[in-house]
């Protein structure tokens, strides 16, 4: 928090900086609801995707080297854009 001011500002500039307090705080709850908004709209194929790689049985190398999943390497991404 800031120190308090050791002079009053202008009722000009007052009033300027509450503006800026006022669009900030509009700001930050509009980002907290688009958030809110992009977290609720996830597709079923999303989640259906996500629960089938979850459910695979694990290579020990996936296991222990943390080696990605079928299809989800980069060098799969890369080649799929093709």
């Amino acid at each position: 928090m800031a120190p308090p001011r050791r002079y009053p500002d202008s009722p000009e500039q007052e009033r300027k900086r509450e503006g800026w307090r006022r669009r900030a705080r509009r700001k930050y709850v509009a980002r907290a609801a688009n958030y809110a908004e992009r977290v609720r709209d996830v597709a079923p194929e999303a989640v259906a995707e996500r629960d089938r790689a979850f459910t695979v049985e694990l290579t020990p190398g996936q296991a222990l080297l943390g080696d990605p999943l079928p299809g989800r390497s980069a060098l799969d991404r890369t080649r799929a854009g093709e």
